[in-house]
């Protein structure tokens, strides 16, 4: 199972640690670390393409640990001689350039940078060099992951959008068909960044949302908004811990499957005094395939306690809402604003 090794220059580690938190909240495959190294400077203010994957095979060289099949990503602090966002070198080395995203997008560059990097990672496999690229990419953007986005400006309708045309989908599977997961996971990693680059953008100009930080026994409580306490109590507080911890959701169908997962999670957050066969009973029955009335009940009263300790336009952040078209039960929340320090 390949390694991918997110690179930064040493000083900037923390642009390297955020882009691996929105990249690992998906399993799969790929798995994610991240390094940093000092980039000796250099006197000119673009550099070659050589010249940043040079930086890639001598991290190869020096670090026992990288495997031929692992992949190397430099995040560069320098723009590249042909002002690329990012290019891969075909032999598991890319380079996405860190700076200038302001340029395109008020958010962080932390949603554009990983975003470049599942495109490279992948399109370093359909293709055999930057030749084929041009060639067999979208050079007029339709949404898709293989975007050739020449207009700067298209990189946001990829990023809003993230997914993979049907066309590519076909391409994708057939290059990865030994790598069982791979398509699934590289979908549900592009949908939780779009997810949450498009929320911060519907909220960019609004009240900033707070984190919310989940400590063991302790009270929930929202960091940012002079540490306010969500005062969920028994399986209320356990149920929306559950969620918090499921960036792309749940459905109701899912519990049954979930009772372990559920009895552990209360014992680790819930002081008890009450004997352990009556706490199984009660989380038994909310996890009933065949009783979705509590779940529904708990849902809407950990909803109502959220507008009442927030107010019903701050709350909406924090909220389990219902999908529609897929029944997924999720939490609008980016992934980075959910703090667990246990």
């Amino acid at each position: 199972m390949p390694i991918v090794y997110i690179i930064s220059e040493t000083g900037n580690e923390e642009l390297g640690e955020e882009v691996m938190k929105l990249l690992k909240t998906s399993k799969g495959p790929l798995s994610y670390k991240t390094r940093s190294l000092k980039i000796e400077e250099v006197s000119h203010s673009y550099m070659e393409f050589e010249e940043l994957f040079s930086i890639c095979e001598n991290f190869r060289e020096n670090t026992t640990s990288v495997k031929p099949h692992d992949f190397v990503i430099l995040l560069s602090p320098k723009p590249n001689i042909k002002n690329w966002f990012s290019a891969p070198d075909f032999k598991n080395n890319i380079f996405v350039h860190a700076d200038g995203w302001d340029d395109y997008c008020k958010q962080q560059p932390k949603f554009p940078i990983a975003h470049e990097i599942i495109s490279n990672i992948v399109q370093s496999k359909l293709f055999k060099n930057n030749e084929e690229i041009l060639n067999g990419v979208h050079s007029d953007p339709v949404g898709c992951l293989n975007d050739f986005c020449g207009n700067k400006e298209h990189v946001i309708k990829k990023l809003r959008k993230g997914t993979v045309c049907e066309a590519c989908k076909e391409k994708i599977e057939e290059t990865f068909k030994d790598s069982n997961g791979f398509l699934d996971q590289i979908n549900r990693t592009l949908h939780s960044i779009s997810f949450a680059f498009t929320r911060l953008s519907e909220i960019v100009d609004q009240k900033p949302i707070s984190r919310i930080e989940i400590n063991g026994e302790k009270e929930l409580k929202f960091t940012d908004y002079d540490n306010k306490k969500l005062k969920l109590v028994g399986v209320f507080k356990i149920l929306y811990i559950l969620f918090l911890e499921y960036q792309d959701g749940l459905k109701y169908t899912q519990f049954p499957g979930k009772v372990d997962e559920v009895t552990e999670l209360y014992f680790k957050h819930l002081p008890s005094n009450r004997d352990r066969p009556a706490i199984e009973k009660t989380i038994r029955n909310l996890c009933d395939q065949n009783k979705k009335e509590p779940l529904i009940e708990a849902k809407s009263k950990i909803n109502t306690i959220l507008e009442e300790t927030l107010g019903p336009s701050t709350a909406v952040h924090y909220m389990i809402v219902e999908n529609k078209v897929t029944k997924v039960h999720s939490i609008k929340l980016p992934a980075e604003y959910r703090v667990f320090k246990d």
